[in-house]
């Protein structure tokens, strides 16, 4: 699986243990594998794994081994931020 799934950045709200969530890009094949997430919820929080999106994905990742060919994309808010970010800036 040498094609990178390509994650727009670590969230430090997590210590590094998940990712922000905002965009998983990579080929259909890998997104097939990470899709498989949602069949797996179960397993990883009976094994201890926090209840949350960020460390859910992160964890799915490290499971399938796929961690090493994980690339970063895009990072927030250099590339992107959220509309209630700008609000809350009173951009728009």
């Amino acid at each position: 699986m040498r094609a990178a799934l390509c994650l727009q950045g670590l969230s430090n709200n997590f210590n590094n243990t998940g990712f922000l969530d905002y965009w998983f890009i990579s080929n259909s094949m890998n997104m097939n594998k990470f899709g498989d997430l949602y069949h797996k919820i179960d397993e990883y929080l009976s094994s201890g794994t926090v209840l949350s999106n960020h460390t859910l994905s992160k964890h799915h990742i490290k499971s399938l081994g796929s961690e090493d060919n994980t690339s970063y994309a895009m990072f927030s808010p250099k590339d992107f931020d959220l509309i209630r970010m700008l609000l809350i800036r009173g951009e728009i």
